[in-house]
């Protein structure tokens, strides 16, 4: 009898194949219990052969997308990911902007939009993966809408943040550089809170630029100056 059959007993009696879901890579096998089960999450047809022949489940996959292979195991699509095709395949991830918590999913169906005005990156598992596009906070997960993000903050991943003291920005602002140093305030350094001007210095304008020192021999009364017309 060939690989995948077996024949119980003497005489002129048929080989008989190995059910499905079980394999027998011998030849010659005499029992059914030559017919080795296939591993769990795999199937094969009537008749197989080699382990190889137990391909994995839809909804799951070996390692790199191989079959249960020796060694290996058939694991479940986690979530954010689904395999419609049975055997040699690796699960494919839900796109950018959906999600999906589905364990083990067998259509790309599972795969749910974000809600508006909210991203994800691909192969996300849950709600809680979708968060606000930049200048807009909020928390989807718990039922807020994303609103934008108000005047002298600055909002990234749902979150909304305050600018430092001494520091504006336009509404909507996405990124702590947005945040800009009122006139007679500067950084000491980049990312630094806004200190008023020192004395001999000055600044007019809006924005994250050093104050500026006053003329040679000249200085001004008191920090914070607005102009030059403060060094004396």
């Amino acid at each position: 009898c060939p690989p995948g059959w077996f024949k119980g007993g003497a005489g002129d009696g048929p080989c008989v194949r190995c059910g499905a879901n079980f394999y027998s890579p011998l030849l010659a096998a005499n029992s059914s219990h030559d017919c080795r089960p296939c591993p769990a999450n795999t199937h094969a047809p009537p008749g197989s052969g080699p382990r190889e022949a137990c391909v994995c489940d839809r909804g799951y996959s070996g390692e790199g997308g191989r079959n249960a292979t020796d060694g290996e195991e058939c694991h479940p699509c986690p979530s954010g990911s689904h395999k419609e095709e049975e055997g040699r395949v690796a699960c494919t991830l839900c796109a950018e902007g959906e999600y999906s918590a589905a364990v083990a999913a067998v259509s790309a169906s599972v795969c749910m939009a974000c809600p508006a005005l909210t991203e994800s990156r691909a192969g996300s598992g849950a709600l809680s993966d979708c968060v606000c596009v930049p200048g807009y906070h909020g928390d989807p997960s718990e039922g807020e809408a994303c609103a934008p993000c108000p005047a002298d903050s600055w909002c990234r991943w749902g979150d909304l943040r305050a600018c430092t003291p001494n520091a504006q920005s336009p509404a909507m602002s996405d990124y702590w550089s947005d945040c800009q140093c009122i006139p007679r305030h500067a950084p000491p350094t980049p990312g630094d809170t806004c200190d008023a001007c020192a004395v001999g210095e000055y600044k007019g304008e809006l924005g994250n630029q050093s104050c500026s020192a006053c003329p040679y021999g000249s200085s001004t009364a008191s920090p914070g100056s607005l102009t030059v017309l403060s060094c004396s």
